[in-house]
C-alpha cells in the first residue's frame, strides 16, 4: 500500500495505544505467574508475543513445541531464554528480517550452560535445561537490551537463581530498568550491582500484582511530538510524567535540536533510545541552518530495516541533506520538497515519513506504508482523525 502525505499541520487529541516495551514484559511475567493478563495487544508484535505464550501453554511439556515469532525481536530474545530455563524444547520459527538480526552471543552463552541449540535460516531449536549458579552471564553492553531482560526473566525461574553482568558500558539501561521494575512487581528478588549487572536471588517465584496497568508508548508519541515541534498541536493524554520508557526523552531531545547553534553542529547520542532517531533525523532535517550528529547509533543497523541507511535515504530521497560515517548520522537542516519514500518494511520508517510530509514542501508517497502496523494499526486513521490528509494509492 502506498499513502501519499501531504504538507499541513495536525491538530486535536490522540488517545495512543499501550507501550508494547511494557505489554510484552507484562504478558511474559504473567503467563509465568500462572495466568497470563488480559491486556489489550493492539499490534502485530504483542499480538505474536501472546500467541506464542498461548501454544506453549497448550504444549504438553514433555513435547516438542513451535512457535511462530514472525518478526518479533522481543518475542523471541525473551523466550528463547525464558524457554531453556523451563526445560523446553521449542523451535522457533522467524520472518525476515528478524532471521538475520544478531543472537549469537546469546545463544554461545546458552550452549555453554546446558543448553543445545541448532540454528538454520528461518528456524531456531533450543532443548535441555538451563543452568544459573554463580558464575555470571557475561555480554557486552552495546548489544540489544533485549539479550538481558530475557536472561533475568530465564534466571528468575531457576533454583538456584544467578547473575547477569556486562563488560562494556551498558547502553540500554532505560529498557532494563523497566524489566526489573515489572519483575519486582511480580516478586522476583533481584537487585543490581552499579556498573557491573544483576543478580537474581534464589528460589524466585512469579506471583500477580492485584493490579496490572501498562503505560501509554512513548516511542509512538515521539512521531506527533515531531509533528509539533514543526507546528502542530496534538495533545496526549494519558501518559504517566515519571516514566521508565527511553523513548520519554523525545521533547528534551527536540529542544536540543531546535536550540542548537548555527555556527557548529550539536551531537545526540541515541545508544540509549534508538528508536528516537527516525522522527528526530525528520526535524533535524526541517531544522534551517543547523546541523545535528547522532552518535552512537551502530545498533539501529540492526532493526527491521538498517534504519541509518533507511532514514539517510529518506530525507536524501525527498532532497534534504544527510550522510553516514561509521556509526554517526550527520543531518544538516534545510527543506524538504518532497517526492517518494521508501518504508522498507519498518513501520518506524513509514510513521517518519508521514511527519516528513507534513513538513516537506510538496507531498510525500511512502511506498509500503502497510508496515505501520507491526507497532500501530490504526496509525493512519489516528493520523488523518487529526487532520492530516493521508490519501491511499
Amino acid at each position: 500500500m502506498n499513502v501519499t502525505v501531504y504538507p499541513g499541520k495536525l491538530s486535536g487529541e490522540a488517545s495512543l495505544p499501550f507501550a508494547k516495551t511494557y505489554v510484552h514484559r507484562l504478558l511474559l511475567a504473567s503467563f509465568l505467574a500462572g495466568d497470563m493478563a488480559d491486556i489489550s495487544c493492539e499490534c502485530e508484535d504483542t499480538r505474536v508475543m501472546r500467541d506464542c505464550l498461548t501454544a506453549l501453554k497448550k504444549t504438553p511439556a514433555d513435547r516438542p513445541a513451535l512457535l511462530d515469532v514472525k518478526e518479533c525481536g522481543t518475542a523471541l530474545r525473551f523466550l528463547v531464554p525464558v524457554c531453556a530455563a523451563l526445560g523446553r524444547d521449542v523451535t522457533f520459527e522467524m520472518a525476515d528480517p528478524l532471521s538475520k538480526r544478531p543472537m549469537e552471543p546469546l545463544l554461545t552463552l546458552l550452549a555453554r550452560r546446558g543448553v543445545t541449540v541448532e540454528r538454520t535460516e528461518n528456524l531456531l531449536r533450543i532443548r535441555g535445561k538451563l543452568r544459573g549458579g554463580s558464575e555470571a552471564f557475561c555480554l557486552p553492553g552495546n548489544i540489544s537490551s533485549q539479550f538481558f531482560s530475557g536472561l533475568l526473566f530465564a534466571l528468575a525461574l531457576l533454583p538456584e537463581g544467578g547473575a547477569v553482568a556486562y563488560y562494556t558500558p551498558l547502553q540500554s539501561a532505560d529498557y532494563v530498568e523497566l524489566t526489573l521494575s515489572v519483575l519486582r512487581a511480580f516478586g522476583v528478588r533481584v537487585r543490581g550491582i552499579p556498573d557491573v549487572g544483576w543478580v537474581v536471588e534464589r528460589n524466585c517465584s512469579f506471583t500477580g500484582p492485584d493490579e496490572i496497568r501498562p503505560e501509554r508508548d512513548h516511542s509512538l508519541a515521539a512521531f506527533f511530538h515531531a509533528a509539533n515541534a514543526l507546528g502542530s498541536d496534538v495533545k496526549m493524554p494519558g501518559f504517566c510524567q515519571d516514566s521508565l520508557q527511553a523513548d520519554a526523552r523525545m521533547p528534551e531531545l527536540l529542544r536540543i535540536i531546535q536550540a542548537g547553534e548555527e555556527d557548529g553542529p550539536v551531537r545526540i547520542d541515541v545508544s540509549g533510545c534508538p528508536d528516537l532517531l527516525p522522527p528526530l533525523c525528520v526535524c533535524a532535517a526541517l531544522a534551517k541552518g543547523r546541523t545535528t550528529v547522532f552518535c552512537h547509533a551502530e545498533r539501529l543497523r540492526y532493526k527491521e530495516s538498517d534504519r541509518l541507511t533507511s532514514m539517510r535515504d529518506m530525507i536524501l530521497s525527498l532532497g534534504g541533506s544527510a550522510q553516514i560515517k561509521e556509526d554517526e548520522m550527520t543531518v544538516r537542516g534545510g527543506e524538504l520538497r518532497g517526492g517518494t519514500a521508501d518504508a522498507f518494511g519498518d513501520h518506524r520508517i513509514a510513521m517518519s515519513a508521514a511527519v516528513a510530509g507534513l513538513g516537506a514542501k510538496g507531498p510525500v508517497t511512502i511506498r509500503g506504508a502497510e508496515c505501520v502496523a507491526k507497532s500501530w494499526p490504526d496509525f493512519w486513521n489516528v493520523f488523518r482523525s487529526l487532520g492530516g490528509r493521508a490519501e491511499e494509492e
